[in-house]
């Protein structure tokens, strides 16, 4: 069997900060309307969902003795020449 190499290429943290900020303006935005418990209960829901968008869609990589996929694109081990060891 051979080994694979994968690894999720999440966003920068910004976009996590992003996403939390949004949910807590609407939390308070709904709050200040409709009362605390609808502002917290959209808060967080806004939040989740955010993040979970955003863990979902994040493309991730994967290395095998085949081949490089990547977002559902394909490379395949034939067409990739000698790895160099690059230092600096």
């Amino acid at each position: 069997m051979a080994s694979t190499y994968r690894e999720r290429l999440l966003p920068a943290w910004w976009a996590w900060l992003l996403a939390l900020l949004l949910g807590v303006m609407l939390g308070v935005a709904y709050g200040a309307a409709l009362g605390g418990t609808a502002g917290w209960i959209a808060g967080v829901s806004v939040v989740v969902v955010l993040l979970l968008i955003i863990w979902a869609t994040s493309p991730s990589i994967e290395v095998d003795q085949s081949a490089v996929r990547a977002a559902g694109a394909a490379l395949p081990a034939t067409s990739i020449a000698a790895v160099e060891t690059v230092t600096s």
